[in-house]
């Protein structure tokens, strides 16, 4: 059935003689043009500006009359969807000499969402170093990600919302219109006080988004940039506003490895999602069983995404070889050899691969060593180093010039990425945790052809040659 506009009439022209009451108020002490500088609430007017206004208790002692609001909002907080009502208008009006006509295209929202059962939410996550062979993939009914190419997540928000977009960068940072991709992710809660007055559907935001952007950087090679992320409680009249939190870094990363989304890449996210999943679902029902490996797991995976704002130094060296220490030689009497060997022996997929993530895992022991134990590199050998490790990857280069030091970084990340996603697997294919008996077998895969091509199966490990070409 149709929802009459001409409900909660007395409601409505208050709210209408407020709305009037605010641009006369904003008017009056305007000097500039509106439709190229319009005024923004915080800059011009406040809300404390709103509560002098005549209409203002009015509005909200006939708010307070309508039965559904009151399911939403307590007393003390009535005034938080009429502030909401009021800041979409003026953003939205081009001539306050329109103010009736942007009142009654917003009244119908805003009647919708003051008798919705529950509240549409949105969330962008912005993706940038990013690229992908399809312009959409889609995980489930909720989950999308986007590879908008020229369209931007700018683009994409302007065709989803009708407010003006955030501007969460005013000096610094990347903005929407540079940035090429985003996961989608759409849900619904109860339009209760829990969401909307303690803002309860933004938790639900940040464990999507964590879980998602986790299992995506998992998914891969390459440095993901994500953020900002932009969660949108009902599009249609988006009742807290439209805001941009974390935004990514502000310079463009011409010479760091993108990070490609194809067919391959994407089973292995799905994959690594639905495992991620599943320890966030069983850390919430505080299961007993599996505790300790939940917790190995999501230090390490937490230390792993660290890693992807620490730059290139030796302390993100350090925590590369910490993941792959805590997965694959969990059992504190480790060193270069063994992690080395573990190493080699469940991610290269051949004697090629095998004796490349060898002699690399090693340099990366050796720098980390130098580094926990006080002896820090010199410019010039750690240089050295990290052309070495290039070179064993593939590089022919001869300097760090033109993205050679950003692929070696990648390259060494990949290692620890392969090393959580390989753990992963066997944890919930077939059981196996990371312990001192799985070191053991992990160790000596090069000498039993059977036990290797079993744990290699259930690993579901993939050949460095996925990974692009070095510089």
């Amino acid at each position: 059935m149709a929802l009459s506009i001409d409900k909660y009439p007395e409601f409505k022209a208050s709210l209408l003689a407020l709305s009037r009451e605010l641009v006369n108020h904003i008017k009056s002490s305007w000097k500039r043009d509106w439709a190229q500088y319009p005024p923004k609430i915080g800059f011009h007017y406040n809300f404390w500006d709103i509560k002098e206004l005549p209409s203002y208790k009015t509005t909200i002692i006939e708010l307070s009359k309508v039965p559904s609001i009151n399911e939403k909002y307590s007393e003390d907080l009535l005034i938080k969807p009429v502030d909401a009502f009021l800041e979409i208008i003026i953003n939205t009006l081009p001539n306050p000499l329109f103010v009736d006509k942007a009142f009654k295209y917003w009244w119908k929202q805003f009647l919708n969402f003051i008798d919705a059962k529950t509240v549409p939410i949105k969330l962008y996550i912005g993706l940038s170093n990013f690229d992908s062979d399809k312009a959409e993939y889609r995980l489930d009914n909720e989950t999308k990600i986007f590879f908008y190419d020229k369209l931007s997540l700018a683009g994409a928000l302007r065709n989803s919302i009708h407010v003006p977009l955030p501007n969460p960068f005013p000096s610094t940072g990347l903005p929407l219109h540079m940035i090429p991709g985003a996961i989608q992710v759409e849900f619904s809660c109860p339009a209760d006080r829990n969401t909307l007055e303690y803002g309860k559907y933004s938790h639900e935001c940040i464990d999507r988004m964590l879980l998602l952007v986790n299992a995506l950087r998992l998914s891969t090679f390459g440095r993901l940039i994500v953020g900002p992320w932009i969660p949108i409680c009902n599009p249609a009249f988006p009742v807290d506003g439209v805001r941009a939190i974390s935004s990514p870094e502000d310079r463009e990363r011409f010479n760091e490895p993108k990070f490609h989304l194809d067919g391959c890449s994407w089973l292995r996210f799905t994959r690594i999602y639905r495992h991620l999943k599943r320890l966030q679902e069983d850390d919430k029902n505080n299961l007993n069983d599996g505790s300790a490996i939940r917790r190995r797991f999501t230090s390490t995976i937490s230390r792993f995404v660290d890693t992807f704002d620490k730059g290139y130094w030796e302390s993100a060296v350090v925590d590369l070889v910490i993941i792959m220490e805590s997965i694959l030689t969990p059992d504190k009497r480790g060193g270069r050899m063994p992690l080395a060997l573990a190493a080699s022996n469940i991610l290269g997929t051949n004697a090629e691969e095998a004796k490349e993530i060898f002699d690399n895992v090693s340099k990366m022991y050796n720098i980390r060593n130098s580094n926990v134990h006080g002896e820090p590199s010199t410019t010039e050998t750690w240089e050295d180093c990290i052309l070495e490790i290039a070179k064993i990857a593939g590089s022919t280069a001869t300097n760090l010039d033109n993205g050679t030091r950003e692929y070696a970084f990648e390259v060494m990340r990949d290692y620890a990425r392969r090393s959580i996603t390989a753990m992963l697997n066997l944890y919930y294919n077939v059981g196996k945790t990371p312990s001192d008996g799985l070191t053991s077998d992990l160790q000596r895969l090069h000498l039993d052809k059977e036990l290797r091509k079993s744990i290699l199966s259930k690993a579901n490990c993939y050949h460095l040659s996925s990974r692009p070409k070095p510089p």
